[in-house]
């Protein structure tokens, strides 16, 4: 069994990278998070959806040409009941707008 620890200085998930796996581990946190409705997950992504993505990526077909990050979080919102904040901001050392405590990488080049 996976938990998340009470640590009251880390209340927050940020997942950077919607795509092919972080599309799914969005999903995947949603539902680990139904026991922790204090903590706030934020998903991070300034890609579009392409219909090819549709394919292999946890997207629906009415979503192409959406930003993964803000579909995502809309679908998941409203499926797990909760806010779900989203940025198309890459995130950098400089950028300081995403929630503080664990981030989650999902990305899928060393560029990103």
């Amino acid at each position: 069994m996976y938990r998340l620890s009470h640590n009251p200085h880390a209340t927050a998930i940020t997942l950077v990278g919607c795509g092919g796996t972080g599309s799914f581990a969005a999903e995947g946190l949603c539902r680990l998070l139904l026991s922790r409705p204090d903590w706030r997950l934020v998903l991070v992504d300034h890609d579009r959806v392409e219909e090819r993505n549709v394919l292999r990526q946890n997207f629906l077909p009415g979503e192409a040409g959406e930003f993964k990050a803000r579909a995502l979080a809309l679908r998941l919102a409203r499926e797990f009941g909760r806010p779900i904040g989203y940025s198309l901001h890459m995130v950098g050392r400089h950028y300081s707008s995403v929630p503080t405590g664990l981030v989650v990488g999902c990305v899928d080049n060393h560029l990103a």
